[in-house]
């Protein structure tokens, strides 16, 4: 009988309390459901995140609920703002300032930004229902049991992640070395045989690791009519932040955000160094030019005119879907094209790309609906990467179609990835290398012979 009573007295102490249980709820399962539910394919670690939103929790669990229920909205869309963040490389800075644009974005035409929505919508109901009851324990051994259980959950986020924590760049270390496609193949050199310069920034192009898929990337530039003319190199440079770093890297030579630009010209920058030389400078873009301030900063690195999404479309370009919608990127070349072939000094012309942004959705409009046609084994195993190879076979259709015209002028490209595909799932992220993005250089036989460095 004593022993069955000390059982008893060790189970009533084990019993989680229905105020304990309703904590855990709200403070620690709901506030990560959304993200937890691609905890089986991916995201990027949450550690900080998870633990901060259950140690407030703990801290506030006896306020009232007009108290618990606004911190649990801050705290919810600060965890999905470091969320995106991560997952895009994104600075928080660049977060705030493109919040403006999100009425020009359209999420809905993403199942995935649909589906994690709802997931939102869903947690924001349970917790409005959930935060009216009691979670006023006080015990020692339950307020430890609360901080076990944070700690597990923590434990889970760090194995879950654990395959692609590399894969997540932020911003680089002070010391860290650079390079770029531009400073490997000494773009800038190729100005003194006076061919035109055109500078191809493609949205989401990355390493793939795969030798084959590393071919389908690379197939048109090695083809017959392209090597007559053009003598071709590849490469990798690497990459840290998201697509302005990119641009950083290639336009101006050097680590870091725009921001800086905004106010304030830098005459060392590509752009501006060509235009120094007599070049007619060009940036193109297919979305708003407002977005993250590119009106504004594009001349301030030594572009004297942009074309962005009304441009394009004036000129004839076809509108694209997608998240961003704007022109599509397999009409551009033309317009690069008809500007060459008018034109009575040397052009430096810079474009970046847009339709590739991920996640690329299905769509008759970017000839990605049906991308059994392009690869049907691709298709059947990464339909995402699928997509994202036959958007960068459209532009480089274009491009190439817009190179091997015997009435273009003599015209040297180079060809570089921003940033790797920020995918979702790591059975698609880790199908590329962590860090690194491809290049490609054509340039023109007629001049000289080129060294590639790095």
């Amino acid at each position: 009988m004593q022993i069955a009573g000390t059982a008893g007295v060790y189970r009533e102490r084990l019993r989680i309390p229905p105020t304990l249980a309703n904590w855990l709820l709200c403070w620690v399962v709901l506030p990560n459901l959304p993200f937890a539910a691609i905890w089986f394919v991916g995201g990027p670690p949450r550690v900080i995140e998870i633990f901060a939103t259950g140690m407030v929790g703990l801290t506030i669990r006896r306020a009232p609920f007009w108290v618990q229920f606004p911190v649990f909205l801050a705290l919810l869309v600060t965890s999905l703002m470091f969320f995106v963040s991560a997952l895009f490389s994104l600075s928080i800075k660049a977060m705030f300032f493109s919040l403006r644009f999100i009425v020009e974005l359209k999420p809905s035409a993403s199942f995935e930004y649909v589906v994690i929505a709802l997931f939102l919508l869903v947690t924001v109901a349970l917790a409005f229902k959930f935060l009216r009851r009691a979670q006023d324990f006080d015990k020692p051994l339950h307020i430890i049991a609360a901080g076990a259980l944070l700690f597990g959950v923590c434990g889970v986020d760090i194995w879950a992640s654990a395959g692609t924590r590399g894969s997540y760049r932020g911003v680089p270390s002070a010391d860290e070395p650079f390079s770029s496609a531009a400073t490997q193949t000494r773009f800038d050199t190729l100005a003194k045989d006076g061919n035109h310069l055109v500078v191809v920034m493609v949205e989401a192009m990355g390493v793939p690791r795969d030798p084959a898929l590393q071919a389908k990337l690379t197939r048109r530039w090695r083809e017959a009519d392209i090597g007559r003319v053009y003598d071709v190199r590849f490469g990798s440079a690497p990459f840290w932040g998201s697509t302005t770093y990119g641009e950083m890297r290639e336009l101006c030579g050097r680590w870091g955000d725009y921001h800086e630009l905004v106010d304030a010209p830098d005459r060392k920058c590509l752009p501006a160094r060509l235009a120094a030389q007599g070049y007619r400078t060009t940036a193109i873009h297919g979305f708003d030019e407002s977005f993250f301030s590119r009106s504004k900063w594009y001349p301030n690195v030594g572009f004297q005119q942009t074309m962005f999404r009304k441009e394009l479309l004036k000129l004839g370009a076809e509108k694209c879907g997608g998240v961003f919608p704007g022109a599509c990127d397999r009409s551009v070349p033309a317009s690069i094209a008809d500007q060459l072939k008018i034109a009575k000094n040397k052009q430096f012309i810079y474009w970046l790309t847009l339709n590739s942004h991920i996640p690329v959705p299905a769509s008759e409009q970017l000839r990605t609906k049906e991308c059994q046609r392009f690869d049907p084994v691709l298709a059947r195993d990464h339909a995402m990467i699928c997509r994202l190879f036959s958007l960068w076979s459209d532009t480089n259709e274009g491009l190439a179609a817009m190179l091997a015209d015997p009435n273009l002028p003599a015209t040297d490209v180079l060809i570089v990835g921003d940033h790797a595909p920020p995918f979702f799932d790591r059975s698609q992220r880790t199908q590329f290398e962590p860090g690194r993005v491809s290049w490609v250089l054509l340039k023109h036989r007629g001049s000289r012979e080129l060294k590639v460095t790095g």
